[in-house]
């Protein structure tokens, strides 16, 4: 796109391409030297661009993906994503087809699951890749290992099951961003587990294929579990959370994402008026206003409503006042000069001196960064910077 065309823009997310290949550095320095990345790119790749992103990242080494869902793995193949992707849920029955022929990599959830798929192969001579999903004590998705003899036998069958190629096994920790005692024991008690299946395997003669385990809080927290893969996601858009975000090693991953609009007006009120839907704000003196152009249909989210949640405009800090709309919201700018229309605000980043970073936003919502960004609504454009070149692109569900 062209100048004019960003000049333009009245709300945007930046992702900064430079800051992503730094962050697969940093990876690499924590990892074991023969351990890879297998980059988590779901939902848009947190709502960054999953298709921008996979390419970006096969330009930069990676050669593995995983995803939640079936159409986001055909979107990925459609725009000519050819590295290895690893559907992380169900994939229904209907469907099946559709891993075939896209060449995809579907995680056994269960072993009923495991066996509808064998059998679809079967009827339909063919084979289709899939990576093992162990449960050591998620309970979510897979099958599950205790250590006993009754839990192992299911496995035991579903590595045999003659028309499928078992390219991996896997497990998912359910503590390893916590460091709290009980939850460090919890995560070392699932990967011995694990290691226990494995020695399983190993005396049946049966190979278990590439091995994974660490999410991003684990490949922090744990960097001494030695696997062929690590599997992350966050850590590769800079946004580590909880816990994690306190790691020293955390603090050399840079966030890639920043939320940003422009200034649609600018008024003086006298006081005692009252402004946006609900009149719950006041002004308490004469106060000039600025009006946004962003709002929760956008995924700024409301309930930082009369928080006294700042944003940066001219390299300052402005209060969000009023109720945040759909489509606008409403700052003070009273004490900050020569506010004008088609300013920039910097709503999630940094400018000048200040930052508002995804963590301290999440804090106030009790969440994590990662969700406010999954939902910045499509409708926000994109505007990946890559050295001095910067290119728009919105997204497609």
């Amino acid at each position: 796109m062209n100048d004019y065309s960003l000049k333009a823009l009245t709300k945007w997310c930046e992702i900064d391409l430079d800051l992503l290949a730094h962050n697969i550095v940093e990876t690499k320095k924590i990892i074991s030297k023969d351990t890879r990345i297998m980059a988590v790119i779901k939902d848009q790749a947190y709502g960054h661009g999953d298709v921008t992103i996979a390419h970006e990242m096969e330009c930069l080494g990676i050669d593995f993906f995983a995803v939640s869902h079936i159409d986001e793995a055909i979107r990925l193949r459609n725009s000519g994503i050819e590295s290895n992707i690893l559907i992380l849920t169900y994939t229904s029955p209907e469907a099946f087809g559709l891993l075939i022929q896209y060449h995809l990599t579907q995680a056994l959830i269960s072993f009923e699951y495991a066996r509808k798929l064998n059998s679809f192969c079967k009827d339909n001579s063919c084979r289709c890749s899939a990576h093992v999903k162990v449960d050591t004590g998620m309970h979510r998705l897979g099958l599950c290992y205790d250590g006993t003899a009754s839990t192992l036998k299911p496995l035991l069958e579903l590595y045999r099951l003659p028309n499928l190629t078992i390219t991996g096994t896997y497990t998912h920790f359910a503590v390893a961003d916590s460091l709290i005692v009980s939850d460090k024991d919890y995560t070392l008690h699932q990967n011995q587990l694990f290691q226990k299946l494995l020695c399983k395997l190993k005396e049946e003669g049966i190979s278990p294929g590439i091995l994974h385990t660490q999410n991003t809080p684990a490949t922090l927290h744990y960097p001494e579990f030695h696997y062929d893969y690590v599997r992350v996601g966050t850590l590769l858009m800079g946004l580590p959370y909880g816990d994690i975000a306190l790691s020293s090693k955390a603090e050399n991953f840079k966030p890639l994402f920043s939320l940003k609009a422009k200034v649609a007006l600018v008024k003086t009120l006298p006081p005692n008026s009252k402004i946006s839907y609900g009149l719950n704000y006041t002004t308490s003196s004469t106060e000039q206003i600025a009006l946004v152009t962003i709002g929760y249909g956008d995924g700024y989210p409301r309930y930082l409503s009369n928080r006294k949640v700042c944003v940066i405009i001219n390299d300052c800090l402005a209060e969000v006042i009023g109720n945040i709309c759909m489509d606008q919201l409403l700052i003070n700018v009273t004490d900050i000069p020569h506010v004008t229309e088609g300013d920039t605000v910097t709503l999630i980043g940094s400018s000048g001196d200040h930052t508002v970073s995804l963590n301290y936003i999440a804090q106030l919502m009790n969440t994590v960064s990662n969700e406010l960004v999954d939902h910045i609504n499509p409708r926000v454009p994109r505007v990946y910077r890559k050295g001095n070149e910067k290119v728009i692109r919105f997204l497609s569900f």
